[in-house]
């Protein structure tokens, strides 16, 4: 994704004459070319195919999975988040083999924070 389509991305004064502007995907703002591609995560944007509804739902039978669930703003009423379903069910798989689910949580939270996510993508 181009800096210039990124939800982060700030334009200046002289954006139209030196391509420039402003990134502020970080808690301080970087300047950036708005042709060039975005080094930092781009923001997320559900698509039909991370919907756990899509494959069977008559409601979604004229929509492709690479369209947006964000409709008018809003994401959509039936919306089933496939990756929070996938967590669930590690969830409950530890569970049953006797983990204590809130002590993995916590250091599989610090693994994540530990990570520098420039370096990581």
């Amino acid at each position: 994704m181009k800096c210039s389509e990124c939800q982060s991305f700030r334009r200046i004064g002289n954006t139209d004459e030196t391509r420039q502007g402003l990134c502020a995907h970080s808690a301080s703002y970087f300047p950036v070319d708005m042709d060039k591609e975005c080094v930092l995560f781009p923001a997320y944007e559900p698509k039909c195919k991370n919907c756990g509804r899509f494959a069977w739902d008559t409601a979604c039978m004229t929509c492709d999975e690479e369209d947006s669930a964000i409709h008018n703003g809003h994401l959509c009423g039936g919306f089933i988040d496939m990756d929070e379903e996938k967590i669930v069910n590690i969830l409950v798989q530890w569970r049953a083999r006797g983990v204590d689910i809130q002590e993995k949580l916590n250091e599989c939270m610090k693994q994540a924070n530990d990570v520098n996510l420039p370096e990581h993508i």
